[in-house]
Order: C-alpha cells, then sequence, then structure tokens
C-alpha cells in the first residue's frame, strides 16, 4: 500500500500547509493513514464494490477544535479547493454510519482516489473509543453487524445513544453561538461611522448573551465531560489504570 500512502501523505501536506480562512484558531490536527489489507479485504467483502471504487484506501483525516458551522465551512472550503469536478462533500452528520459523525470528502485527483474525514474532537472522541471497542469485540459493529453476545450489543446501543447526545449538544451549542455572533456583528454594522450604536441592539445583545449564555455553557460542560468519559474509556480498553 506504498503508493496509497504516498497519495494520502500528498493530500495531508496540502491540508496542512495551505492558510484556510475557515481554519479554526484552536487545536487542528491532521493525520494521514492507508487502509490495511486485512481491513480492505474486509471492507470489499462486505460490499459489491471494486478495488478502484474504494474511496477510502488513502484516508486523511482533520481532528480539530471547532463548531459545527465552521466544520460545514471548512469541508466546503477544502473540497472548492480541490474543485468541485473532483471533490464531494458528504455529510454523517444527520445521518450517521453506526453511530459515527463527520463530515467527509471524496476526492478523485490524478493519483487516485483519496477521503478527508472532518471530524470535530468530540466527534474524534467517539469514534476513537469505538474503533477501540471494535477491535475488541470484532469490526462488525462498525458495519451495524449485530453481535450475539448481549453485552456487546448493549455497549454498542450506549455508545449509539452517546452519539446522539453529543450531536444534539453540539448542535444546540452551535445554534446559540451563531445567535450570539449574528447580534454582536449586528451591533458593530450600525450605520453612521463611528457613532454609539442603536442602543436597542445593545440591549438585545445583551439579553441574549444573559438568557443564552448559561446555557451555552451547560452545553459546553457536558460536552468536555462526555470527552473526559470517553477518554477514560479508551484507556481501560488499552490496558492502563484509571484513577478513580
Amino acid at each position: 500500500m506504498l503508493w496509497h500512502n504516498d497519495l494520502a501523505g500528498e493530500v495531508a501536506a496540502i491540508l496542512t500547509n495551505t492558510q484556510w480562512s475557515n481554519k479554526p484558531t484552536g487545536q487542528f490536527a491532521v493525520t494521514a493513514r492507508s487502509k490495511t489489507v486485512d481491513t480492505l479485504i474486509q471492507k470489499l467483502a462486505r460490499s459489491s464494490s471494486k478495488l478502484d471504487r474504494v474511496q477510502d484506501i488513502a484516508g486523511v483525516r482533520i481532528d480539530a477544535d471547532m463548531s459545527l458551522t465552521q466544520q460545514t465551512l471548512l469541508a466546503h472550503e477544502i473540497a472548492d479547493y480541490f474543485g468541485r469536478e473532483r471533490a464531494t462533500v458528504k455529510d454523517l452528520r444527520d445521518a450517521p454510519h453506526s453511530g459515527y459523525r463527520a463530515v467527509h470528502i471524496w476526492l478523485i485527483v490524478p493519483a487516485g482516489r483519496a477521503e478527508v474525514q472532518i471530524r470535530t474532537l468530540h466527534q474524534s472522541e467517539w469514534a476513537n473509543t469505538y474503533e477501540g471497542i471494535a477491535d475488541l469485540v470484532g469490526r462488525g459493529i462498525r458495519y451495524n453487524e449485530p453481535s450475539d453476545n448481549e453485552r456487546t450489543q448493549r455497549i454498542v446501543q450506549a455508545m449509539h445513544e452517546l452519539s446522539k447526545r453529543i450531536a444534539r449538544d453540539e448542535k444546540n451549542a452551535d445554534q446559540i453561538a451563531n445567535v450570539v455572533d449574528n447580534l454582536v456583528q449586528a451591533v458593530f454594522d450600525q450605520p453612521g461611522g463611528s457613532s454609539a450604536p442603536d442602543p436597542g441592539l445593545i440591549d438585545q445583545a445583551l439579553e441574549a448573551l444573559s438568557s443564552l449564555g448559561d446555557r451555552a455553557v451547560d452545553f459546553q460542560a457536558r460536552l468536555k465531560q462526555t470527552s473526559e468519559h470517553l477518554r477514560s474509556l479508551r484507556r481501560i480498553l488499552d490496558g492502563e489504570e484509571v484513577e478513580g
């Protein structure tokens, strides 16, 4: 798979070195990988796809500290960079695959096919934990294959419910942030140059900040706590000790 490693590396270099206007200011991690032979064989066995039609043999992942709105804007900016005739955006947030949520970009470039996965930090924590569980109980859970083991099935169901909760909290936090941003922008976009903004708009912005701010903190706190629990679970899966 050396050729696909090179392709993934080239795409990762572009994503890392390009100055994206919608790049978040916080954590922005780009990693590249190609499918292993065993994983590729399993995927081909589960589908009717031919080898030259497998989109994610060469894969690049972006895990970033960003909102859902930033995730959307970044995905479309990257797709525009490569050209819409060569890039297709696949949004898996409202239609997740076995609980997995992200925004993917399918690329068809002269060197072959590649997939860019764009994930928020919370989506990434969930996906990495689910992957660790799949390594222990069988990769079939990644493809919605039911397990004969009752405990495994309960774990899968719990993880799927957790994915839904993360999605709800991220969506609510994103909507609140957008409302506040729009109100603040409206204050500073008032006509009149350097004249004072409309006092009515200031009152409206302050009211929104006070009424929505606490709720936004609640969503963010719950998301942070969920990510911490997922990291603890991954340490357990890796055989590490977890402090009480």
